[in-house]
């Protein structure tokens, strides 16, 4: 990862107008080609577990998350590059319905749950907690116990 990006991590998580839950993302992908091919699966979850994950979280709360994409791309433009994927699929995905149906259905693969359940739990936790990250938290917990071995 270059010091551009070292840096602006360091400011990001320094601001407060950026959540925990954009912190987390931001790292994640700023990161994520630093590791080698799957070597990061003893350290983080598989990326096709953790980027429908981040998708269905920003997806949920869709005006608040384009907010934060658009202050991260104007105050610290290395990091939204890493990020820039992800914004455009929300942005993009006008059909929502299609889209849930999309992130569901590739979690559906790796979890003993039927995405009507993924969708539910995801639900039920951004509705119970204000804390993106903490309600993402205890969705990953939850879904770890159905993991599919």
């Amino acid at each position: 990862m270059s010091n551009v990006k070292i840096d602006e991590l360091q400011k990001l998580y320094k601001d407060t107008k950026v959540n925990t839950f954009f912190q987390e993302l931001c790292e994640y992908y700023a990161t994520k080609s630093d590791y080698q091919e799957n070597s990061y699966e003893e350290e983080i979850e598989p990326e096709n577990i953790v980027e429908p994950i981040y998708l269905l979280f920003c997806l949920q709360r869709r005006d608040t998350s384009l907010s934060s994409f658009e202050y991260i791309r104007k105050k610290y433009p290395n990091l939204f590059e890493c990020i820039q994927t992800i914004y455009e699929k929300l942005l993009l995905g006008m059909n929502t319905t299609a889209l849930y149906n999309e992130l569901s259905a590739e979690l559906e693969k790796s979890f003993s749950l039927t995405s009507e359940n993924i969708l539910e739990r995801s639900d039920h936790y951004n509705s119970l907690y204000d804390d993106q990250a903490e309600a993402m938290e205890h969705f990953y917990d939850y879904m770890k116990s159905y993991k599919k071995v």
